[in-house]
Parts: C-alpha cells; sequence; structure tokens
C-alpha cells in the first residue's frame, strides 16, 4: 500500500512539474506546498538566524520557478530545489559570515544529504558536544537546538547578547574541530 501511495504522489508531481514548466501557476503552487515544509526546516537548522530561512525558501522558489520555465535540462524537482537551497545557504554564510551554516554545509559535504551521518561523525560530534562546558551547550542547545533568537537565549542565560555570542563562537569552534579531524584531514 505504501508503495502505491509513494508512487502516485511521484507520478502527481511529475504532472505537476510538467504543468508548471508550461506555466500552469496551480501545479506549481502544488508543487510548493509539497516541500514548503521541509525546505523551510531543511533551512533554518542551518542558519544561524532563522529568520532568514523564511527569506532564502522564498528566493529558492523564485529561482526555481525560473528555473524551470529557461532551463531545457531541468531534473527530478526536489534535486534542483535542494541543489539551489545549498547554494543559498552557501552565499548566506559567505555574506553573513556565520560560523553555524559554514559548519552544517560542511556536515551535510562530509556526511553526505542522503545517508545518515557515519558513525564516526556522529560519535564524534556527539563527545564535541558532550566535552563542552555546560554554558557552551546549553546556549547550543537554546540557539540552534530550540531556535530561540539571540535576544531570548541571553535573557535564558541571564548573559548579555555579546557574551552569549562568545560562548556560542567557543561551541561553533569546537563542532568545528570535531569535523576537521574527520580522519587528521581538513576536508
Amino acid at each position: 500500500m505504501a508503495a502505491k501511495t509513494v508512487s502516485a504522489k511521484k507520478e502527481r508531481e511529475k504532472k505537476d512539474l510538467e504543468s508548471a514548466r508550461e506555466g500552469d501557476a496551480g501545479a506549481f503552487a502544488r508543487l510548493v506546498r509539497s516541500y514548503e515544509t521541509r525546505l523551510f526546516a531543511y533551512m533554518s537548522v542551518r542558519l544561524a538566524d532563522p529568520s532568514a530561512a523564511e527569506q532564502l525558501v522564498t528566493d529558492v522558489f523564485r529561482r526555481i520557478h525560473r528555473d524551470m520555465q529557461n532551463s531545457e535540462e531541468f531534473g527530478e524537482f526536489e534535486e534542483e530545489l535542494f541543489k539551489l537551497a545549498e547554494t543559498g545557504l552557501a552565499r548566506y554564510a559567505g555574506r553573513s559570515g556565520s560560523g553555524w551554516t559554514g559548519v552544517c554545509l560542511k556536515l551535510d559535504k562530509t556526511a553526505g544529504r542522503s545517508p545518515p551521518l557515519e558513525d564516526g561523525v556522529r560519535k564524534r560530534l556527539a563527545a564535541a558536544v558532550e566535552g563542552m562546558e555546560v554554558g557552551e551547550r546549553h546556549a547550543l542547545e537554546l540557539r540552534y537546538g530550540s531556535g530561540l533568537p539571540l535576544t531570548q537565549v541571553s535573557k535564558r542565560l541571564k548573559r548579555s547578547e555579546d557574551v552569549v555570542k562568545g560562548i556560542l563562537a567557543g561551541a561553533l569552534g569546537t563542532v568545528k574541530a570535531a569535523l576537521r579531524s574527520r580522519g587528521g584531514k581538513d576536508d
């Protein structure tokens, strides 16, 4: 039963893609609805500023709509969508200097998007987080695990935003070091 549902969904998506490429706005809207929650989740966990995710998601859908109309070599919708998302995240990381976004993109590159994290990577990251001071770990969990804005993290930790930024910078440095230690190489 589940295989039939997946197959029917893929078939519907394929028809919507063909119609959207021919200018059918309703078909494109169905594609957007089908992927917007997943794309938003993908973006928001990779951004130091979760409020930027909404804008980046909008930009990605605008670009994919344009690419669908103008590219003869447009592939699978999901694949094209997430390629554009990665490009948008890389640009964001470059413009904003976001260490967190850079770490996430590095992790995606290291582990690959499709398979789960390799056990070695998962263990190194878990050990790195466990080895952090309680304040660093708490700040990291509030900011990136719960997605709280910096102002809220600051209030919860009863520290200034500048101090919290410093704590997070140290925590991100620890995470980056754990990623770099992969086989003794810096990917």
